[in-house]
């Protein structure tokens, strides 16, 4: 089967110090062992992060990919740059999934160094996407653990029940608004790599679960989230207020 990412971009906040926190901001080696020293973080892998002005320390964009920062910084990226390394990294954990990751923009720096199992398609017209969704064995939502993430569920989770695929999203309080876990969809746990390899997995090797949740997300839309259903919605809302004036 194959796993389908279709991109779309709220900034991640971090402090410095805290040994448990893992950034995305590429160091040059020469630095690597002040860097950790006066840190106490190890802060890897895309200096391309850098280059497009998603990182900002202390409020400030930072352009240079070993500036150096030091403990009780505030280090902020953009959730869409967090979005896409950790489908790559659960890309990389599972070499036996092929990955499509549909879409170009400012993140396609993350593309230069990819998984040999992610294929990626930098444009499908607007009219062929639902096509390339339903060719996938599942799509995937967002997976971030910024405020932003937690409050929307973003179009192409709609785009992939929508076109009867099992969606696997992460598990955030908007989600749950509309989706229910096992049901019509996957919800795994935000901003881990691990967790999405594992429902995917689950997909891949139980067809029939891949069905019920396909058959399921395609309920769910047709249900509470179609144009027909919206549009009767807004316009009760619209006639609502129309009479109060």
């Amino acid at each position: 089967m194959t796993v389908l990412v279709v991109s779309e971009s709220s900034a991640q906040r971090y402090t410095l110090g805290d040994p448990d926190v893992r950034l995305m901001l590429q160091v040059r080696d020469d630095d690597a062992a002040a860097f950790e020293e006066r840190a106490a973080c190890f802060v890897d892998q895309y200096s391309g992060y850098t280059a497009v002005g998603d990182v900002k320390v202390n409020g400030k964009r930072v352009n240079i990919a070993s500036y150096r920062c030091k403990a009780g910084d505030v280090i902020e990226i953009k959730e869409a740059s967090r979005q896409l390394a950790l489908v790559l990294e659960a890309a990389a954990l599972a070499p036996d999934l092929p990955f499509r990751v549909v879409g170009n923009g400012q993140l396609d720096h993350l593309f230069d160094n990819r998984p040999a199992n992610v294929e990626w398609i930098d444009w499908v017209e607007y009219d062929d996407l639902p096509d390339t969704i339903r060719e996938a064995g599942c799509a995937l939502g967002v997976f971030g653990t910024g405020d932003k993430t937690a409050r929307v569920i973003p179009n192409k989770a709609f785009q992939a029940i929508a076109c009867g695929r099992p969606l696997v999203t992460g598990d955030t309080a908007a989600a749950r608004e509309l989706l229910t876990d096992d049901a019509d969809a996957l919800l795994v746990p935000p901003g881990d790599p691990g967790a999405l390899v594992t429902a995917v997995r689950r997909l891949r090797d139980d067809p029939a679960l891949s069905a019920r949740l396909a058959a399921g997300g395609r309920h769910t839309y047709e249900t509470h989230a179609s144009e027909r259903v919206l549009g009767l919605r807004w316009r009760a809302l619209l006639e609502r207020l129309t009479s109060r004036a």
